[in-house]
C-alpha cells in the first residue's frame, strides 16, 4: 500500500467516523424522545390508576383528574370527557372559573360535581359560593369554600376521546389501553438494546480494522528494515 493509498484510506475512515457520530447523536436523541414519552404515558397511567382506585383521594402535584358523567357543562364538557382540577386557594376564585366541589345538601350530597361560579359572597365565615351549570336553568345550592375541591385548569381531550371510547369500562380499559402501550415500552426496550449492541459490534470492527492496518504498517517497515 502506497502513500497515496494510505491518505485515501484514513480520509475514508475519517469521514466513516463523522458519519457514525452524526448517526450517534441522531439515535441518542431519538432515544431521549422515547424515554419522555414512555415518562408521559406513565403518568397519565398512574393518574388514571389512582383515579379509579382512590376515588379521586390521590392526586398528582395537586392535580386531581375527573370525568365529566352528566350534560349540565354542555357544550363547554361533554359526557365522558375528562378534566384536571387544581387546588387552588379560595380567594382567587371568580364568577366565570369552573370548579370541582362536593355536594351536601338535597340531590347533590355526596356528589362530586363540576359547575361553574356565577357569584361569590363575603360572609364573616368566609365565601359563600354559587355554581350552575352551563346548560341548567337552575342554580345549584350554595357551597362554602371548604366543599371546593379544585378549578378545573384543563381538559385533556386525548384521554377524553379514549374515556368516550372505554366507557368506563376498566376490562376495555386494559386491552385497548393499558396492554398495548406496555408492548410499545417493552419492544421499544428491546430495540434499544439491540442498537446498543450492534454499535458495540461495529466499534469493534473499526477497532479490528485499525488493527489491521497498524500491522501492514509495521510488516512494510520489517521489509523496509530487511533491505
Amino acid at each position: 500500500m502506497n502513500m497515496r493509498e494510505k491518505e485515501e484510506l484514513k480520509e475514508k475512515q475519517d469521514n466513516e467516523k463523522e458519519i457514525g457520530n452524526a448517526i450517534g447523536f441522531i439515535k441518542v436523541l431519538g432515544k431521549i424522545a422515547y424515554v419522555i414519552l414512555y415518562v408521559i404515558l406513565i403518568l397519565i397511567l398512574v393518574a388514571v390508576i389512582l383515579q379509579r382506585v382512590s376515588n379521586n383521594q390521590i392526586g398528582l402535584g395537586g392535580l386531581k383528574m375527573y370525568n365529566i358523567v352528566t350534560g349540565s357543562m354542555v357544550p363547554v364538557y361533554n359526557v365522558g370527557d375528562v378534566i384536571i382540577a387544581k387546588g387552588v386557594d379560595a380567594n382567587s376564585l371568580k364568577v366565570g372559573d369552573d370548579v370541582v366541589y362536593k355536594g351536601e345538601e338535597g340531590s347533590f350530597k355526596d356528589r362530586v360535581v363540576t359547575h361553574r361560579i356565577i357569584n361569590i359572597q363575603e360572609t364573616g365565615n368566609g365565601k359563600v359560593i354559587t355554581t350552575q351549570g352551563v346548560a341548567n336553568n337552575a342554580a345549584d345550592p350554595s357551597i362554602s369554600q371548604e366543599q371546593i375541591l379544585g378549578k378545573v385548569v384543563y381538559k385533556l381531550k386525548i384521554l377524553s376521546l379514549l374515556s368516550h371510547f372505554v366507557n368506563n369500562n376498566l376490562f376495555t380499559m386494559y386491552f385497548v389501553i393499558f396492554l398495548p402501550i406496555v408492548l410499545i415500552i417493552v419492544i421499544n426496550i428491546v430495540r434499544i438494546k439491540r442498537s446498543n449492541k450492534d454499535e458495540e459490534d461495529e466499534d469493534d470492527d473499526t477497532d479490528n480494522d485499525e488493527q489491521d492496518e497498524n500491522d501492514e504498517e509495521q510488516d512494510e517497515k520489517d521489509d523496509d528494515n530487511k533491505r
